[in-house]
């Protein structure tokens, strides 16, 4: 592993040479150069991990060089050096964003320790500056993703409900099912931004504890082959409302959180499919004001399934403490989505 290179920068050659040969033994890459002057040539043509800086110096001065760093290479850290220790000059220089300020004569351990310190300080910032950076870009790998999976899922619900009942020899069955690879290929590429951001796969189980808890006979069982599909998407609602119509359900729409919740007092569904991220209203807080009212109602709650379009991974646990059955994630096919239906249902009214 490549050591860290260091700019010594002295107009006095005794301390110059002094401190480069203390900081050779342990194995720094060391320039050393007698002017400010030379100092701002060295730092427009190479990246220094740290400069150690004296700041009183005939023409161009530390202070300067410092400022000329910072602009140049932020990430460089820079300890000032003075025979003129003062409070004031402390200040200066830290306000000009100098790491570290010693006071002349220094010792060699104490210059080979204080180097050290400063050297781990900037690795710090740098991995801090890293992760910062990786979570911005894993902010907006999900946001992507979960633009995608809306389109994505609109074009694989058409294509299921077209396919329904077309013969194989079907003139258009040929193109429906290129759009469905495609469609595939996409959702694969997706996936693959997922890994990018290092999502653990986790599989959902079946446990929620606030529907097993209202599974007396003191709540009243909701009425059979209800669903209540919640999405601000209209099209993935229209969609779904279709296929399960066809599938002998009782199928309610809702395009908020608001909307939802004023439909259940209605109906006692039995399954309500809720997409996560709605504006206003969130399908949590849809589901917890659901939740709160068919108890009120001495009604068990519907079965649950959230769909969304960002990662299932990191919505399982709080699916589960608000009483969630399922989640799935944008795209799903419809075939998979009519089995988690019909699980949910039998679960909830058994």
């Amino acid at each position: 592993m490549e050591k860290e290179s260091i700019l010594i920068v002295d107009d006095d050659i005794q301390v110059l040479e002094s401190y480069e040969r203390g900081l050779k033994e342990d194995n720094y890459n060391i320039k050393a150069v007698k002017s400010g002057e030379e100092a701002l040539e060295e730092i427009k043509e190479k990246k220094y991990n740290l400069i150690l800086l004296d700041i009183v110096m005939t023409g161009v001065n530390g202070l300067q060089v410092l400022e000329e760093t910072k602009k140049l290479s932020p990430e460089t850290v820079v300890i000032l050096i003075s025979g003129y220790g003062t409070i004031e000059t402390t200040i200066e220089a830290l306000r000009k964003d100098a790491i570290d300020f010693i006071v002349k004569p220094c010792d060699k351990e104490e210059l080979k320790f204080r180097v050290k310190k400063a050297l781990e300080r900037q690795q710090l910032g740098i991995k801090a500056k890293e992760s910062e950076i990786y979570q911005k870009m894993s902010e907006i790998l999900g946001a992507v993703a979960h633009e995608l999976n809306n389109p994505l899922t609109v074009i694989t619900g058409n294509v299921d409900l077209l396919t329904m009942d077309l013969p194989d020899d079907h003139p258009m069955f040929e193109q429906l099912l290129d759009i469905t690879i495609s469609a595939e290929r996409m959702a694969a590429t997706i996936n693959k931004m997922r890994e990018i951001r290092g999502i653990e796969r986790k599989q959902y189980t079946n446990d929620s504890k606030i529907i097993d808890i209202q599974k007396s006979s003191e709540y009243t069982k909701p009425d059979a082959k209800t669903v209540l599909v919640v999405d601000y998407e209209e099209t993935i609602t229209s969609i779904i409302s279709k296929f399960l119509t066809l599938n002998d359900y009782n199928v309610g729409t809702a395009k908020s959180g608001f909307e939802a919740i004023e439909m259940i007092k209605s109906k006692n569904y039995s399954v309500v499919i809720l997409d996560v991220s709605m504006p206003g209203v969130d399908g949590y807080e849809t589901l917890q004001k659901m939740n709160e009212y068919y108890t009120n109602k001495r009604t068990r709650i519907p079965a649950t399934i959230m769909y969304t379009g960002y990662d299932v991974e990191n919505i399982l646990q709080k699916c589960k403490e608000i009483g969630a059955y399922n989640a799935l994630h944008k795209p799903a096919r419809l075939n998979i989505l009519l089995e988690t239906v019909k699980q949910a249902e039998e679960y909830v009214r058994k």
